[in-house]
């Protein structure tokens, strides 16, 4: 429904039946990222409940790490450009690989990425790197945005936890996908860990 409605919408902006009004296309347009909102919400429930059943094949490979990170640019340099958030990739050894699924690998770090975004006002960075740690491989996103309070650092993989909360909240989600990202990197012999430290 989300999607067939999504691609109604698109085709009324693309003129079909006649060239829109400025108030019409900005209607549209907040339709639109509603719907988009909304759908992601809906990926990232059936995702959680999906690993938390067991029920998410994870193919893992060998993955060049800087080619990772670059594959991710089509998914959040939009969002950033958006903002008006710079997105900074740190250079990357060629040398350097992960053994993972890339699917999986690419649907981390696209969470993690976008919800840096979110919560980094116009004008901040987000960093994304890859560095080796021994026989491992950690990729890094880093931001200079609202950051979270200390006491709050605990509970931010818990499911649904949101350190924004109540009925005005700046920024919308279901608190899942923190949670959905570090359940997944498990299922491939990873981690994901967050710290607060001094902006570069």
């Amino acid at each position: 429904y989300l999607r067939a409605t999504l691609l109604g919408q698109t085709v009324l902006g693309m003129n079909v039946h006649g060239p829109l009004l400025p108030a019409q296309r900005e209607a549209l347009a907040r339709i639109e990222t509603n719907q988009r909102h909304l759908a992601s919400l809906v990926d990232d429930v059936l995702s959680f409940t999906g690993v938390e059943a067991g029920q998410l094949a994870v193919r893992p490979k060998v993955l060049q790490a800087l080619e990772t990170l670059q594959s991710l640019r089509p998914f959040v340099e939009p969002q950033a450009a958006g903002k008006g958030v710079l997105l900074r990739f740190s250079p990357v050894d060629q040398q350097l690989f992960v053994f993972a699924d890339p699917d999986r690998v690419r649907q981390i770090l696209v969470n993690l990425v976008t919800n840096a975004i979110k919560y980094t006002d116009a004008g901040g960075t987000v960093e994304l790197a890859a560095v080796a740690e021994g026989d491992r491989t950690r990729f890094v996103v880093s931001d200079n945005g609202i950051g979270i309070p200390e006491e709050s650092l605990p509970r931010v993989f818990e499911p649904f936890f949101q350190v924004d909360h109540g009925h005005t909240r700046r920024y919308p989600g279901v608190g899942l996908g923190l949670t959905f990202s570090r359940d997944l990197a498990r299922a491939m012999g990873g981690d994901i860990q967050l710290a607060r430290e001094k902006w570069k």
